[in-house]
């Protein structure tokens, strides 16, 4: 009996020892497929936030005329800005706007270092919160001073 006892301690440590290698390949390989996953999250992350951080605007004026309201923006970041996908917040309200580029290239894009002019619906007298979300998500703020 003890043979038997010694030979089966012996296979039940090996079938132990088995699946003690197997657990470990499994748990490497989810760890291995998690890191893929989470280095191609951060991957697209890190180019999102390094695309959003060229986008760049420079308010011009912060006071307009209430009954036909402009707002002067340049661009003074690194990449060109497509005004036509941007939306525009006054005091959290979603509002339509129109613009001009007022430079000499005609591409439809607000180039790094041009001006353009939004014309905005016609408001109330006081101080409004302007805010433009470009098409990547960039929030771009300022007061404007209707009078």
């Amino acid at each position: 009996m003890k043979k038997r006892s010694d030979f089966s301690s012996i296979i039940g440590g090996f079938a132990v020892f088995i699946s003690f290698i197997v657990s470990l390949a499994i748990l490497h390989y989810f760890i291995t497929l998690s890191s893929e996953k989470v280095l191609m999250i951060l991957d697209k992350n890190t180019n999102t936030m390094y695309e959003r951080s060229l986008e760049l605007i420079s308010f011009l004026n912060n006071k307009t005329l209430a009954t036909s309201p402009e707002l002067d923006i340049k661009n003074i970041g690194e990449v060109s800005l497509d005004l036509s996908c941007f939306r525009l917040y006054i005091n959290g309200n979603l509002t339509t706007f129109t613009y001009t580029i007022n430079e000499l290239y005609k591409n439809g894009l607000l180039d790094p270092g041009e001006n353009a002019t939004l014309y905005l619906p016609p408001g109330s007298i006081g101080w409004k919160q302007v805010t433009l979300v470009s098409c990547k998500g960039n929030r771009f703020e300022t007061l404007l001073d209707y009078t």
